[in-house]
């Protein structure tokens, strides 16, 4: 087994799975230790999001409950957050993460100012031109989220590539900008498996560009960003196959815990 931790999971305090039954399933795939990182917008964002997830009101019910489900389990269960970051919000964010004092936090852009790249249709019609700005943008965001030290890793660099419209885009020089902004930061590199198991068949980021991290020595950890027991159990074999051909390893849970 290549990978130990998964770091990247969700539970019903956002849009994921009963957290014992995921930690059920972390044990069945051999996992030493698993992370919540449920979805969190300490803030008002134009997309409507944070009416989607509210872990900011909610994570010290969670953090009870997790304290039950690490009595009745022998993995490592991580109080953890997937938290979406605006460079527009950063103060917020970072009294939220003071505040909560979670294990580690998670980064992850999902839009940049007025694109929102969750949503394939918006760019379906758009120029290439158009497309190419909203990426500039995007990338001028995790570079920014990199830089403010706010968080212990970095999610899905590219989640661009999941819409149709949008894949490809990206280019070695956005990869590039990205991995030298980790070279100065304490934020580590998500290899993530949240498509893995579905149509795109791959992980974040793509493996075209995958060497470019290699060429900085950026460090990696695992997440299969699973949301139900199943995607736990069978993401940890898909990416423990795929990290051992690809001879990628994973640095140890000391680089991301918080109370470390």
């Amino acid at each position: 087994m290549v990978i130990e931790h998964d770091l990247h999971t969700h539970t019903t305090y956002s849009d994921g799975y009963d957290m014992r039954e995921m930690a059920d399933a972390a044990a069945e795939a051999g996992l030493s230790g698993i992370g919540f990182t449920d979805h969190c917008l300490p803030y008002e964002d134009p997309f409507g999001r944070r009416r989607m997830y509210d872990l900011e009101e909610t994570y010290a019910e969670r953090r009870s409950d997790i304290d039950e489900v690490r009595a009745t389990t022998d993995v490592e269960i991580y109080d953890a957050v997937e938290l979406n970051y605006d460079p527009n919000r950063e103060s917020e964010i970072r009294s939220f993460l003071d505040e909560a004092a979670f294990d580690y936090a998670i980064g992850s852009v999902h839009y940049a100012d007025e694109y929102y790249v969750m949503e394939n249709e918006d760019f379906v019609d758009r120029s290439e031109t158009a497309k190419r700005t909203a990426i500039e943008t995007y990338v001028d965001w995790q570079v920014r989220l990199i830089e403010s030290d706010l968080f212990d890793s970095i999610a899905h660099v590219d989640v661009t590539q999941r819409r149709p419209s949008l894949r490809g885009v990206m280019n070695d020089g956005d990869y590039r900008r990205i991995a030298e902004a980790l070279v100065d930061s304490d934020t580590v590199l998500e290899i993530n498996a949240g498509r893995l198991d579905r149509p795109y068949a791959t992980v974040h980021p793509h493996p075209d560009f995958l060497s470019i991290f290699g060429d900085y020595d950026v460090p990696l950890v695992a997440g299969t960003d699973a949301h139900a027991p199943d995607q736990v159990r069978r993401r940890t074999q898909l990416l423990s196959s795929f990290a051992e051909k690809m001879d990628l390893q994973f640095v140890g849970t000391e680089s991301v815990l918080s109370c470390e």
